[in-house]
């Protein structure tokens, strides 16, 4: 019997694929990329770029965490779900 933690694994048998919720979090995070290029044309100062820089590796940060859980776990687990739509709306 297989215990619950080893469940949520990916199986070498699932398929290879992304799934729309792993399509629709990097779309999410394009989109959030997008906004902060624009906050930095907007004002083009040292602070400006230093605040965009921090967001940048914060959202870098969540980013490459939640696309290495998802590589992991199965496609199908309710819990690896709710990550990535928590991470897309966060």
């Amino acid at each position: 019997m297989v215990s619950r933690p080893e469940r949520l694994l990916r199986h070498r048998e699932d398929p290879a694929s992304a799934t729309f919720l792993e399509l629709f979090f990097d779309l999410a995070f394009v989109f959030a990329l997008n906004q902060l290029t624009t906050v930095l044309l907007v004002d083009l100062s040292i602070a400006a770029a230093l605040r965009t820089a921090i967001l940048l590796a914060a959202l870098w940060w969540l980013w490459v965490a939640t696309t290495w859980s998802a590589d992991w776990y199965a496609p199908g687990a309710l819990v690896l779900r709710m990550v990535l739509i928590g991470a897309a709306l966060g």
